[in-house]
């Protein structure tokens, strides 16, 4: 992941996230948006002004890892 990536992500006041299983709800001034991520492969966590997202392991599968360098060869 990139050092972006890795970065909190600080909410503002107006704004609130919920998590629920794999779906996040995500709340603020300009409307909702939901989004399903992938329990698999990411864990979220959500303190007060603070939500994180972060992959669960560093061990890449061999057959993702192939997908982008077929389209190379």
């Amino acid at each position: 992941m990139s050092k972006i990536g890795k970065k909190n992500i600080i909410l503002p006041k107006d704004s609130s996230i919920k998590i629920e299983g794999s779906n996040l709800t995500i709340s603020g001034p300009k409307g909702t948006k939901k989004l399903t991520i992938n329990d698999k492969i990411f864990s979220s966590k959500l303190s007060e002004s603070e939500f994180k997202l972060e992959p669960l392991n560093k061990k890449i599968d061999k057959k993702l890892q192939l997908c982008g360098e077929l389209t190379e060869v």
